[in-house]
């Protein structure tokens, strides 16, 4: 009981081998723990109870997806981006993400997934069973946050490749504008070729999926302990003594990321009494009245967008719509739903009918429509598909101004 009150800060690092535990107490650094299975994770629980615990997901398979959605306001932002990474991780059942820096007509986003459950529910289960509140991110983002403040003022903007060998693998990380944009884990190569290789097809690559033009972008190797050889394509070594270690003195001079888990039902319930029983009159009226801003809000805004409809020339009309791009689906039931076509958001049938197509029916993860006064199929779109309408086919991808 008195554990609760003694001001501990408690930290999970989850690798795909091994555990560590990092604890603060009263804002000082007391323990460090290394767990190779979860037993001695629930032994340490027995003798201390932290109310809290941030954990931070460090897997070999883990997916990165990143890209842009549609603008949208802030009650619709957080739906948009868990809907959009739930088709596109449509196989996984935990993932999270975050929107990176705003341009004035997208949202940047990054999400991953996480795929080897049993391992996460096997160390989180002892946590639930002592009721203890879990807050989930991932620990790639919050590496690439403290190397990217490693760099120089002239490197932080522009776009770098991070090189790390850690537990076993080699992480290439793209660091553009100062946000993580892709991910590649391997296995450490077994020579010298084969690392070199390994980074040349990733560089191609990276350029390729960010239109960049530059020749080879540069290579920023993370060296550890241990590692002696380093690749002659490196353009700079970072020393590093102990990556965990500074990775969470770093989380907690500058907090962490904007990084939020999305889809978490795989790993079961998580208790609340702690919760409830210190803050619960406080967590009820933010609730209510987040409720009743919903209520009240979201009703308004679907009527100001009815207001604010961007009229165009027939022209420009016409040369728009041979092809129709779906952007993002935000649906909350069959009644409450929008979706973004050709960059204009739509909210009921009315908004469309002027393109000339009627609504036929939206789900979570497709839209289906018609022409008017024609016979011909149904149109179906998922998020990121264009259909072309002259020649009735669909594309993945962007592809109504190319």
């Amino acid at each position: 009981m008195l554990s609760s009150f003694s001001f501990q800060k408690w930290y999970l690092i989850l690798q795909h081998k091994r555990a560590e535990i990092f604890i603060y107490q009263w804002g000082y650094f007391k323990e460090r723990h290394f767990f190779e299975i979860p037993s001695q994770l629930t032994q340490l629980l027995s003798l201390k109870c932290p109310d809290s615990i941030t954990i931070l997901i460090d897997q070999a398979d883990e997916i990165l997806e990143a890209g842009e959605l549609p603008k949208a306001n802030f009650f619709d932002r957080k739906y948009l981006i868990k809907n959009y990474l739930r088709s596109k991780f449509s196989s996984e059942k935990l993932f999270g993400g975050m929107y990176s820096k705003r341009s004035k007509e997208t949202d940047a986003y990054v999400g991953i997934a996480f795929q080897n459950l049993n391992h996460i529910k096997a160390w989180i289960q002892p946590l639930q069973e002592k009721e203890i509140r879990i807050h989930l991110s991932s620990f790639i983002v919050e590496v690439q946050r403290f190397l990217q403040k490693q760099l120089d003022i002239s490197e932080k903007e522009k776009p770098v490749i991070f090189l790390m060998s850690w537990d076993g693998y080699l992480k290439q990380i793209l660091s553009l504008n100062g946000e993580i944009r892709h991910l590649r884990t391997i296995k450490d190569p077994s020579s010298m070729k084969e690392y070199n290789n390994e980074i040349i097809a990733f560089n191609s690559y990276v350029k390729r999926q960010e239109n960049l033009s530059i020749g080879n972008l540069p290579i920023i190797f993370i060296k550890m302990p241990g590692i002696q050889n380093i690749s002659d394509m490196v353009n700079k070594v970072l020393e590093v003594t102990d990556l965990t270690t500074e990775v969470i003195t770093y989380i907690r001079k500058f907090r962490l990321s904007r990084f939020k888990m999305l889809e978490i039902s795989a790993l079961g319930g998580f208790s609340s009494k702690r919760l409830l029983y210190k803050y619960g009159a406080f967590f009820f009226f933010c609730v209510l009245t987040l409720s009743l801003i919903l209520f009240i809000k979201h009703p308004q805004e679907i009527k100001m967008s009815e207001k604010l409809i961007h009229f165009e020339s027939s022209q420009e009309l016409a040369k728009k719509q041979e092809a129709l791009y779906l952007g993002a689906i935000l649906y909350v039931n069959d009644k409450n739903w929008a979706f973004w076509l050709n960059e204009k958001k739509i909210t009921k049938s009315q908004d469309i009918q002027e393109m000339g197509y009627d609504i036929v029916r939206v789900t979570d993860h497709s839209v289906i429509l018609k022409k008017i006064n024609s016979d011909k199929m149904n149109i179906i779109l998922k998020p990121n598909q264009t259909f072309f309408v002259k020649d009735e086919y669909t594309k993945e991808g962007n592809w109504r101004t190319q």
